[in-house]
C-alpha cells in the first residue's frame, strides 16, 4: 500500500526548493518505513498567503511571511 505525504506550505517557493524538499520527504519516508520508491507519493500544497492563518494572525499581517518575498501581501 502507497504511503501518501502531503505538506502544506505558503507559496513563493522556487522550483528546485521544491523538488528538494520533496526528493528530503521522500528518501526520509523510505529509509524510515523501509520501504522502496514506488510506494512513496510526497505533494506539496502551496497556500496563497491570504488564505491561512496562525495564532488567529493572517499569514499576510505577519512580517516574517511577508519578508520572504519582499512584498505586502493583500
Amino acid at each position: 500500500m502507497p504511503i501518501m505525504c502531503t505538506i502544506q506550505m505558503p507559496e513563493g517557493r522556487s522550483r528546485e526548493e521544491i523538488n528538494k524538499i520533496m526528493a528530503d520527504v521522500s528518501d526520509a519516508l523510505m529509509k524510515d518505513l523501509h520501504t522502496g520508491e514506488r510506494q512513496v507519493r510526497v505533494s506539496i500544497v502551496e497556500l496563497p498567503r491570504n488564505r491561512f492563518m496562525a495564532g488567529g494572525v493572517a499569514a499576510y499581517d505577519m512580517p516574517e511571511f511577508n519578508k520572504e518575498t519582499g512584498k505586502e501581501q493583500v
